[in-house]
Parts: structure tokens; sequence; C-alpha cells
């Protein structure tokens, strides 16, 4: 028998097999739907993971939204305590906590609050969230796993677990598989499960207020003794790498190399098996900012607090483009589509040209009157961008139709340019008066 009779043979049986309910076609055709289907599904939740500070190793800040979302431009006010932490998005509920301890689950479509819950004490961290349950630390030292499921009641969201430890928590959690790690300002860098058991600890000495990153086994955290750390899983040490200053900025992976800026006014790139030096780039001022890797193009982002944000090439460290804001950068990138989104500390959000550094656009939201430091990194959640600043408010823009909210601040910018209006001319008259 032929190959070609063997393989008409075959599908005829597998034919009979199946005549009682599909046909030989239609079982492939379902088989090959089956799989695209699954592939489908597979890849939003690749992309949609949100395991550490600002999305992922390269801190891009960006997430795939789903197709039908569509949010409106909107503001909402807090109402108690300024937004340093940087908020995260799941199922397109905003999560974001003030400074005062105030957490919120705010709709993304409209900025409508669905709930609230007070931890009761001062927090900068920025929540992450695996499967319902969000994590985060607070500045009393007390660490929190709490359950943010949408099944619940509006009153029934409730701590599962927390653990106290003896110093603040500044550091944001990052996440592989069951296991989480942060850092906490007595030195120490701990690795729970996220049920709540610690599996190891391990003194880094000084405080720990950078947020870790987990790439291939090796924890990279830095610490404000200077030194940036890569310690395996198991909680041993395996390198370190010690800067001129205090290290806050949390590390980036890309290509086998760790970046990390410091306060000694650098920029490193970091070796990730060997810990030794690729190269620096000094920026003139402390870096709080941490950086974000463009690996389209091999760039690198940073902020200083010269009021700069730079782009680098990621391999040789080669200055690419600058632009100047007008105070601190200590907020993180995120990138969307050709653009980078970065906050300064003037209170403006900047969309500049990833590959020249030009300013496309810039979201004022305080108005210039009423100004606030926006230190917390931008998110962008499909098309939409999320702000939020010190004083206590958040913000959504369209990035696609380019559309920013009106400011609550611009009505009391329209007070105060009336009332001054009508001192001016009440002193024009009484000038008047007084000369006649």
């Amino acid at each position: 028998m032929s190959l070609w009779e063997s393989a008409e043979s075959s599908l005829a049986d597998l034919d009979e097999c199946f005549s009682s309910s599909l046909s030989i076609k239609k079982y492939f055709i379902g088989i090959i739907t089956l799989i695209l289907a699954i592939s489908l599904c597979i890849n939003p939740i690749v992309a949609s993971n949100w395991n550490g500070f600002q999305g992922d190793v390269k801190h891009t800040g960006y997430k795939d939204g789903a197709s039908d979302t569509v949010s409106k431009v909107w503001s909402m006010n807090m109402e108690k305590g300024a937004i340093s932490s940087t908020p995260i998005i799941k199922n397109n509920i905003i999560y974001v906590i003030t400074e005062e301890g105030i957490l919120k689950a705010i709709d993304m479509k409209d900025g409508d609050t669905k709930w609230t819950y007070d931890f009761k004490d001062k927090i900068v961290a920025s929540p992450i969230i695996k499967n319902n349950i969000l994590y985060v630390g607070d500045c009393d030292g007390d660490f929190y796993a709490f359950n943010i499921s949408e099944k619940l009641d509006d009153d029934d969201h409730e701590v599962i677990w927390e653990k106290n430890f003896p110093e603040a928590i500044r550091s944001t959690v990052t996440i592989n598989n069951d296991n989480i790690y942060f850092g906490c300002d007595d030195g120490y860098l701990y690795s729970y499960t996220t049920n709540g058991k610690q599996n190891w600890k391990y003194k880094l000495g000084d405080k720990v207020q950078s947020s870790p990153i987990f790439v291939k086994d090796t924890i990279y955290v830095g610490s404000t003794n200077g030194k940036l750390f890569a310690i395996n899983s198991n909680g041993e040490k395996k390198w370190t790498y010690t800067t001129a200053d205090k290290i806050v900025s949390s590390p980036a992976y890309y290509d086998d190399s760790v970046y990390i800026g410091s306060e000694d006014g650098n920029l490193y790139c970091i070796n990730s098996e060997s810990g030794e030096l690729n190269w620096d780039i000094n920026m003139e001022n402390k870096i709080l900012s941490s950086p974000t890797i463009d690996s389209e193009n091999n760039n690198v982002y940073i902020g200083a607090d010269t009021g700069n944000i730079s782009c680098f090439d990621t391999r040789d460290g080669t200055f690419k483009w600058g632009y100047t804001t007008g105070g601190e950068v200590q907020s993180t990138p995120a990138i969307y589509k050709d653009q980078i989104i970065v906050n300064s500390n003037d209170g403006n959000t900047y969309t500049l040209n990833k590959y020249t550094g030009a300013v496309e656009s810039k979201f004022n939201p305080g108005c210039i009157i009423f100004n606030s430091k926006i230190t917390a990194s931008p998110i962008i959640y499909g098309d939409t961008l999320i702000v939020a600043d010190h004083s206590g408010y958040m913000h959504s823009v369209d990035l696609n139709k380019k559309e920013n909210p009106i400011s609550d601040f611009i009505y009391y910018d329209a007070i105060i340019i009336i009332i001054l209006v009508i001192v001016i001319i009440v002193a024009i008259k009484f000038i008047k008066k007084v000369n006649k």
C-alpha cells in the first residue's frame, strides 16, 4: 500500500469513528479552533501580569487594556492624604492608597469610588496584586495581605493575614509564583509565601527601600548602604556591587544586565551573573527615579533630581537625548507606543517622543497656581493614563484622543483671577479719586 493510500485509509477510519457526531473535517477544525482559543486566552494573562513595581522587570508601566474598555477622562479627590505610591489596575478597577493609609477601589471608566478601606497608618509603598489579594506594607512596620475580591460586598473587604516588622516598609513587593519578596527599614530582605509563611530573611544592612525584582531564580535589590545585591531564591548572596551613595531606586533587568540609579548621581549597568560593572554614567544629581527599559530600540530612560529625563543606550551607556523639566524627576517613566510618559515634581506629566525626547504634550493637573509634586509613577492601561499627585487627586487621561480632564483647580484659578481683577479695578479707582 502506498503512503497516500495508507493516509486515505487512516482518514476513513477516523471519519467512521466520528461519523455519529462530527465529520473528520469538523473534528480537525474544532481542534485547531480550540488551540487558537487557548492561545488567545493565555496571551492576555501573560500580558496582564503586574508582579512588581511598574509591572515588570523592565518597569514599562504599561498593561494591555481589554478591547471593550472605554475610560472617560476624569479627576477624583481622595480627600485624605497625598498620593506618593503608584496605583495598580485589575479588571478595570484602580486600587490606590494615600499616605494616610486610605485604600480606594475606583472604577477606571468613570472615576467613581466602589469601596474604601482605612489601614490607619502611613503608606508610601505601592500595592501589588496576585489573584484577588493585594499586598502592601506601611510605615509602622505592618505588612498586609488584603482581600479585594469583587465577589465580596463593599463592606466585606478585609485583611486576610498581617505580619509585624520592627521598622517601616517602604519597599514594593515583587511576586514570583507563590512567593513574595520585599525590603524593610530594619535592613532585611524578606521572603514569604503568599499564604503568610516566612521562607527566609537576609540582612543587607541599612534600610531596604528599593523595590526588588525577580529574574532567573535571583532577586536584585538595592540598599541605603549603597550596595546592589543579587540574592538567590533560597536566600543566599550571589554578589554585591557598591556605589558611592544610597540606593532607593529599583533595579530593572534586560539582556543579562541590571540597571540601577544611585544617590551618587550615577546610572549603573551591572552584569547580572558576575556583578561586574558594564558601564556607568553620571547624571549630576541624585537619582531616586527607577530605570525603564525599551527593548525594542535598546534604550534605558531614567529621571534625576536635576529635573532631567534622559535616554541612554543599554549596550554602552551612550547618551541619546535629554529633556529638562521644571522640577525633580523622581517617578519612573512608562512606555506608550512611540512615547515616554513621565511625571515631574514641577506638577506636570510629560509625553515625550521616545526617539528624540521632543515634548508632544503636557498635562498640568494643578493648573499652575495649585501645582503639586507628582512622585508616583504613571501607569497606562490600554489607551488610558492614570496620574496621581501629592494634592490627593487622581486623574484619567485619554492618550489616544489626547484628552485631559478638566481639573477642579481651574475653577479656583478663575476665582483668584476674578478677585485680582476686582482688586486692581478698586485700586485704580481709589488712586484716581485720591489724585483729583
